[in-house]
């Protein structure tokens, strides 16, 4: 298949065109820096893989106007969307409102317009409500990417776009896996682990929680086969974010994690979200990360199971993986 792939250079869009080449994908990549992208696929696919990519400059701002024709393409992954903290400096909701939700919006359409038969949105299992697939008010949370993430999730299933060509809305848990090069979150506190030897995280309920490689297998699963437009969980395990970081401590040499109650993160928090509200800055403790990662959130992943066929690998083998890659990286 010819697709067009958004998205493709973070930690769940590198393994995902990993999976997508070894089914022997037609890969176009639109991405805001070509040779960064060739510079993080080459170790990953080689230097003969990367030629054989197309690329196509340009970021969410302008991706309706910047996308090709897409006539030809047989789908389209719509992977990319602006993240950031609540009160991080430049953090607005027209610019939530322009990249994560209008984008979404005009690129299916450019597709289906195009004569595009198949596509993937990635959103989050942020969306829902806890045991539910129920989606949140997204005037009950201060969080703007999973606020910007329902309305374009109902955005996108109630246009007409939905109807005319198969969607498949992929809402993948929190995400943990190697080839992390940004990195995310979790990348970041794995590194501190190998680099300082610890990293806190508050003791509460377990989360929803996914192997990067395991969700690149739904959606390449997704975007083969025939069904209709809905929406599917990618969700490997249920753990508290405290026992999965755990794992991968006991992994590294002489690593632990430091435990900390869940009101001392959420004092911080506040105290850290008023610091950077009034000096701009970044907050390093966003209070609706701390209440997104401390749940509880258990969501149902049978269908990703029994339809699309996904064999979640074990979370003993995603921490081995994440400790093994940033151990190579620090021989490097």
């Amino acid at each position: 298949m010819k697709l067009f792939l958004t998205g493709s250079t973070g930690l769940l869009g590198l393994n995902l065109v990993v999976e997508l080449l070894n089914r022997g994908h037609e890969l176009t990549l639109y991405v805001r820096d070509i040779d960064r992208a060739r510079s993080l696929l080459q170790p990953l696919i080689g230097s003969d893989k990367v030629n054989e990519l197309q690329f196509v400059k340009g970021d969410l701002g302008n991706l309706v106007e910047g996308s090709p024709n897409l006539s030809g393409f047989d789908g389209v992954i719509h992977a990319a969307a602006l993240f950031s903290d609540y009160y991080s400096k430049g953090s607005d909701w027209n610019s939530f409102q322009r990249d994560n939700i209008d984008a979404t919006l005009g690129f299916f359409r450019s597709a289906q317009k195009a004569g595009v038969r198949r596509g993937v949105f990635v959103s989050s299992v942020g969306v829902l409500k806890n045991q539910s697939e129920e989606l949140l008010d997204p005037n009950s949370i201060q969080d703007l990417y999973r606020r910007s993430k329902i309305i374009g999730e109902k955005a996108l299933l109630s246009d007409p776009v939905s109807s005319s060509m198969q969607i498949t809305v992929v809402r993948p848990g929190w995400i943990f896996g190697p080839n992390d090069v940004a990195p995310t979150t979790t990348g970041a506190m794995a590194k501190e682990m190998l680099d300082k030897g610890s990293t806190m995280m508050m003791k509460a309920d377990k989360v929803a929680m996914v192997d990067a490689r395991d969700v690149a297998v739904l959606i390449a699963n997704a975007i083969e086969m025939d069904h209709g437009t809905e929406t599917v969980n990618a969700v490997g395990h249920h753990l508290s974010s405290f026992e999965a970081l755990d794992q991968i401590a006991s992994r590294f040499p002489k690593a632990k994690v430091v435990g900390a109650p869940l009101a001392m993160g959420l004092f911080l928090g506040s105290v850290f979200e008023i610091r950077a509200k009034l000096f701009g800055i970044k907050n390093p403790m966003p209070v609706e990360g701390i209440k997104f990662i401390a749940g509880p959130l258990i969501v149902d992943n049978r269908k990703s199971i029994e339809k699309y066929g996904v064999q979640y690998r074990s979370f003993d083998e995603t921490a081995q993986d994440i400790v093994d890659y940033w151990m190579s990286l620090n021989r490097e």
